[in-house]
């Protein structure tokens, strides 16, 4: 018995990332990462790289009483958070493609720089990893509010293929298309 695979808010918002990270890259993973979230984004009626229909920006988590420092507006601020959202979004995504350590840019680093390595690295990775993992779990929050996804919502391949892309497609290597 074959299981069929499905695709979730996760699937879409991973798409989204490749597709930026590659926009820029050669024919062949800018066609595919751009094909694979067009057709995410298409099959879910959500297009990250473009404002959500109006809707209740409320998140299911919020409420007001945590807020009471800011009165009446603590609830009332919701109603025109599109832009604030969109902004915080858009922020997110910047700071989590922008996540690196300091020695990311050595090919060939000279002795000091190797001996704050070996004394550094390991921590400052896993503390960027550490960013990019809570990062990671606000965009899918921020998705969730912002394009009004619910949690049980999946697609299948079957869908995809409808959208133009075909899910058991293998994904083009990069080191053979920069």
């Amino acid at each position: 018995m074959t299981t069929r695979r499905t695709f979730d808010r996760g699937d879409l918002l991973d798409a989204y990332l490749k597709a930026r990270h590659y926009a820029h890259a050669g024919g062949e993973l800018v066609d595919y990462h751009g094909r694979r979230y067009a057709a995410l984004a298409d099959a879910f009626a959500a297009r990250l790289d473009q404002p959500p229909k109006a809707h209740d920006f409320r998140p299911a988590w919020f409420r007001a009483g945590d807020f009471s420092e800011f009165g009446d507006r603590a609830y009332d601020a919701w109603s025109d958070a599109q832009e604030a959202l969109l902004d915080l979004f858009e922020q997110s995504l910047a700071r989590l493609e922008g996540v690196t350590s300091p020695f990311a840019g050595y090919l060939e680093a000279p002795i000091p720089v190797i001996a704050y390595h070996r004394r550094f690295a390991e921590e400052v990775a896993a503390r960027c990893e550490g960013l990019r993992t809570v990062l990671r779990a606000m965009l899918d929050d921020l998705v969730q509010t912002i394009w009004d996804f619910p949690n049980d919502r999946y697609v299948d391949a079957e869908e995809l293929r409808k959208h133009g892309f075909d899910a058991s497609e293998p994904e083009p290597d990069p080191l053979n298309d920069w």
